[in-house]
């Protein structure tokens, strides 16, 4: 790590390996029951940044960034810059900062970001970079902010809990339930793998439990 080319190329690789990361803490049920706290707000100002999980080990987040260790850049490093791209992320929570003209769309900005955390229907699961919008263009997940659409904040179904435990630990008790209550091992699998909101078919009761 005593060339500069080395820190970038792992500020570069650490940012695709956190849009991965992101994507699928949107995209898979056991990950959403953690990253859904951070969305729980139903606006976004700059202390929005600070709700986080406290179940981010539990949900196996720091997996993706583990090729960066194997392939031999130093733990700290990797984790370093990992903090450095959340720290980033920090002034993206805000309204009060416009679209930033020909940065839009190659950085993450507070515009882009206002998309993310959009309950709109044209605005879920989109831009998932963290200080980068690049590979949300190469993967096809890049939505810029529409002036004309109005941007509700918070979860599909927003949480208006004042309760820490519940808002901290309410996407897994909600998942246990479900978990529960499915008639088989395989709804039981896909509920912990597919999107949030996913149920299982009716029909899927008459199967082997």
């Amino acid at each position: 790590m005593n060339k500069w080319w080395a820190w970038a190329l792992l500020a570069l690789s650490q940012d695709f390996f956190f849009y991965w990361y992101h994507r699928a803490a949107h995209r898979i049920e056991y990950m959403w029951a953690s990253h859904r706290v951070h969305h729980s707000p139903n606006e976004l100002v700059l202390a929005s940044a600070y709700r986080l999980p406290c179940t981010l080990i539990l949900s196996l987040n720091w997996v993706f960034y583990m090729p960066l260790v194997w392939i031999g850049f130093p733990p700290l490093a990797v984790f370093g810059v990992l903090a450095l791209n959340l720290a980033y992320q920090f002034w993206l929570h805000t309204t009060l900062i416009p679209r930033l003209g020909p940065i839009e769309g190659i950085l993450n900005t507070p515009s882009a970001h206002r998309v993310h955390h959009g309950r709109n229907p044209e605005y879920l699961d989109k831009n998932f970079g963290g200080t980068l919008m690049i590979f949300d263009r190469i993967f096809g997940t890049y939505q810029p902010e529409d002036p004309k659409i109005e941007i509700s904040y918070g979860l599909v179904a927003q949480e208006y809990s004042l309760n820490p435990l519940w808002v901290a630990y309410g996407g897994f008790v909600k998942l246990i339930r479900d978990l529960c209550k499915a008639h088989n091992w395989r709804d039981r699998w896909d509920l912990l793998i597919k999107p949030p909101g996913w149920t299982p078919a009716p029909t899927s009761a008459l199967g082997n439990p």
